[in-house]
């Protein structure tokens, strides 16, 4: 069996870690693995015995002049003679199955590049331990969501060596201090193939920075926050703290912890709150009117014969209403845009390619999409919409008021059914809309079979009760077009 299993460099940056080095050493040494495995510790310019404690565990040393656990991580990698690498760090302590699991499961397919999972926080008082079972395995959801690669920890992953060559490795511009280099790596490898969460595989890892909640919130969240927009955490973020050995570590709590605790919730309720279509923040979901009015929009077109179909019924039924168009369907069906336009609908713009979470990009990043999406938009039609319909409706407050400074107005929805997924019916999705409608509602559908049907339905019932149907522009007052 043994002969089957690959060759394994597994890979430990150490700056002054003669106190916590030798029990990460000895939970690698032990290692249930039947292959063959390599340990290197990078010695990055200590001047404690860090390098001498190192040897005694019979591992190889090697010394990284220029400091930064990125340039550390580099050499390391770059001295591997394993087809695969393994990551962890001094201050963590693995089960002894580690090697093993990772082997496992980045070998199951060739899609599988990488691998990478949780760890629980050793020495920490009770907020930090919900920060350790909870919040963690929270922000890796969060990645999951946001396709972004959190996966790829320092402490606790692995890469194939030559997925790591083809992604160019750890970035070195990083300064001592700065972290950040193992998301950015992962977001790299994520565009070469398959970077893989392994929930139940836990290391364990000193929890000395963390010294208090709200500096652990500032290292967690703000960082997670920062590295999400910007590509690296705050520079200088993480402090280089060496002084204690796992037996005498302790945390002091914060005074202001409940504080911080109110301060920080409230922060998650506006954040999650940006991700609900139907409230009003930071965009317009329904307008304040006793006028029977209602506006219907459709996301996510053109989709060829639905939406000439759809565009048969709003002519047959003298309705006009507000078409979402991502950049990249303006670009492969201009003829259709162009056709939804001179029928006397009004344009919006639904984003470059329709991709979750747009909004929570960089503001240069949001607004060069949307501006390019316009481009391409105005190339089939002569014009460029105002009107912006975040994918999925999510929203942040910095790409709200970037979008704002440039003189767009972002329209969600308040009244909508799952139309998007294909599954229900054109009763259930008439019936959905009709039953919830009230005057000043924007309604949003998608171009699909079932809403054909179902568009039909909804105007004939709405009409039949009183309700007249307008564009976006008339029932907000504002211009559609620059």
């Amino acid at each position: 069996m043994a002969k089957n299993l690959p060759f394994v460099s597994v890979v430990v940056p150490a700056y002054n870690e003669e106190l916590m080095l030798p029990t990460c050493l000895q939970s690698l040494v032990e290692q249930k693995y039947d292959g063959k495995y390599e340990i290197i510790v990078v010695d990055n310019m200590s001047d404690d015995l860090t390098p001498q404690l190192a040897r005694v565990y019979g591992v190889t040393v090697i010394k990284e002049k220029k400091r930064g656990v990125a340039c550390a991580r580099q050499a390391g990698f770059l001295k591997a003679k394993g087809k695969i690498i393994l990551s962890t760090d001094a201050d963590t302590i693995l089960p002894p199955d580690w090697i093993e699991r990772m082997v496992r499961e980045i070998t199951k397919s060739d899609e599988i590049v990488a691998v990478g999972g949780y760890c629980d926080l050793i020495g920490v008082n009770t907020p930090l331990k919900l920060i350790s079972s909870s919040l963690m395995p929270l922000i890796f959801i969060l990645d999951k969501i946001l396709d972004y690669p959190g996966t790829t920890q320092g402490w606790n992953f692995g890469v194939k060596k030559d997925a790591f060559m083809k992604a160019g490795g750890f970035d070195i511009t990083l300064k001592p201090g700065d972290i950040g280099e193992d998301r950015d790596l992962g977001k790299r490898l994520r565009k070469i193939g398959k970077v893989k969460v392994l929930y139940r595989l836990k290391v364990k890892t000193s929890a000395r920075r963390f010294v208090g909640f709200v500096k652990t919130i500032k290292y967690v969240f703000v960082n997670y926050l920062f590295i999400l927009l910007n590509k690296r955490a705050i520079p200088g973020s993480f402090q280089i703290i060496r002084q204690k050995p796992y037996e005498s570590y302790d945390v002091v709590n914060d005074k202001p912890f409940f504080l911080t605790l109110v301060v920080s919730s409230l922060a998650a309720l506006v954040f999650l709150a940006g991700a609900i279509p139907t409230v009003n923040l930071w965009s317009v979901s329904s307008v304040k009117t006793q006028e029977k009015v209602i506006a219907l929009t459709f996301d996510d077109v053109p989709s060829g014969q639905y939406t000439t179909e759809l565009l048969g019924v709003l002519r047959q039924k003298n309705v006009k209403a507000t078409f979402f168009v991502t950049g990249e369907s303006a670009k492969s069906h201009p003829e259709i845009v162009r056709a939804i336009y001179l029928a006397g609908n009004v344009i919006g713009n639904y984003s470059l390619t329709d991709k979750t979470l747009t909004m929570l990009k960089s503001p240069s990043a949001i607004i060069k999409d949307i501006n390019l999406a316009n481009e391409l938009i105005y190339n089939d039609i002569g014009v460029k919409p105002k009107f912006f319909r975040p994918p999925h409706g999510y929203r942040s407050i910095w790409g709200a008021l970037s979008l704002d400074k440039h003189g767009y107005d972002i329209v969600t929805w308040n009244n909508s059914t799952d139309s998007w997924l294909g599954k229900e019916t054109s009763k259930k999705i008439a019936v959905d809309i009709i039953k919830d409608a009230k005057p000043g509602d924007i309604i949003d559908l998608q171009a699909k079979d079932q809403t054909i049907k179902a568009t039909e339905e909804i105007i004939d019932l709405l009409q039949a009760d009183g309700y007249r149907f307008v564009t976006l522009d008339t029932l907000l007052n504002k211009p559609a077009y620059y």
